[in-house]
């Protein structure tokens, strides 16, 4: 019997996949004369991208053996693919931003404040006790990484001025290695939650009509990347009248679609939390420098929307922070002194001008 495209499409995607799990064959070709990684922090920077890829490659084992057991149509096969198509670029995207900023860095002439924002790492490391990295320049740094364990420097900023900036990166590395990867899913379920609850009252009527309580669909979420087959065990009963039928494919086709609509607010209220979670340890980290670089040099006073936070939030959460750092013991004056005010005030002034 000749093999669908589907199944063609998966054998390919799982070859691609195979390649992303070890990047070091990669790296080896790149020939870095000035640049040459430490094994050690090189297994550190991939390490999510191997496992991420392989987690992907065994999605499509399952699927490729669904299919040939006729135990999945092609309809839903191809929802499936799609799916783990979309998580799969996110990888080789990863991939691509790693070694390219690896074979910039070691060909530009601003290299050397590479060399320094890795020793502002390594101190940070140092105080926070978790293991360092390395930093690449990079196109936007903007768009932090769950997966590399690198801190991008974005271009053209390769500036001295610009490398308090690298703490925010650092601190999604503290994020993901530490109890604040928990704190921050129980914040981006409840944000999650509230959200529908505000905004999207027709997910949640669908998710009533299906039976699907909201807090545990959410709560499901968190854990990862969800299928049907998941959502269903959470209605009793329901798994069970899912028989192949036409009426069955409906219902399963509508819980899809009401999860994919879950996932775009989660994924939205995720990148938030951590964002903003960042920004907070960036400024406990590197104090007013951090403050000064995101709200001179970064952050826009218009308040553009980016990866589900604005930076107007963004700078409340710096400027909140700050302040808290500059309480007055009872012994003394304030650590910073009107740096916060003096601060707070240029960032209204940019604001007001900005709106006009």
């Amino acid at each position: 019997m000749p093999r669908t495209m589907l199944q063609l499409r998966i054998e390919a995607l799982s070859q691609h996949l195979e390649q992303a799990q070890d990047p070091s064959v990669w790296r080896q070709t790149l020939e870095l004369p000035k640049f040459n990684v430490e094994d050690r922090l090189w297994n550190m920077a991939i390490e999510k991208i191997h496992v991420e890829a392989g987690q992907l490659r065994q999605s499509l084992d399952e699927l490729e053996s669904k299919l040939s057991a006729s135990r999945m149509t092609e309809r839903e096969g191809w929802r499936r693919y799609a799916r783990v198509q979309k998580a799969s670029d996110e990888v080789f995207r990863e991939c691509l931003d790693l070694l390219g900023g690896l074979a910039l860095r070691d060909r530009i002439q601003e290299e050397r404040i590479c060399r320094i924002a890795d020793e502002y790492i390594n101190e940070l490391s140092s105080d926070t006790g978790r293991r360092e990295s390395f930093s690449i320049p990079g196109l936007d740094a903007r768009l932090f990484s769950t997966l590399r364990r690198v801190a991008m420097m974005q271009f053209p900023e390769w500036s001295v001025w610009t490398l308090p900036l690298v703490a925010h990166e650092y601190g999604h590395v503290i994020i993901e290695e530490s109890g604040l990867k928990n704190y921050a899913g129980d914040l981006a379920e409840e944000a999650t939650t509230a959200e529908i609850n505000q905004t999207h009252k027709s997910i949640e009527e669908e998710l009533q009509r299906l039976n699907l309580d909201l807090g545990l669909a959410v709560r499901v979420l968190s854990r990862g990347d969800t299928d049907v087959e998941m959502m269903l065990r959470l209605v009793p009963g329901l798994a069970a009248k899912l028989t192949g039928s036409d009426l069955d494919s409906a219902v399963a086709s509508a819980i899809e679609d009401v999860v994919d609509q879950l996932k775009v607010v989660h994924n939205r209220q995720r990148s938030r939390v951590r964002i903003l979670l960042a920004d907070a340890l960036a400024t406990l980290l590197a104090g007013p420098a951090y403050a000064y670089a995101a709200l001179l040099l970064r952050l826009n006073p218009l308040g553009v929307e980016g990866e589900g936070t604005s930076d107007h939030e963004r700078a409340a959460t710096i400027l909140s922070v700050l302040r808290f750092m500059n309480e007055a013991d009872e012994f003394g004056p304030t650590p910073h002194g009107d740096i916060v005010n003096s601060l707070e005030r240029y960032w209204q002034a940019s604001v007001a001008a900005a709106k006009g």
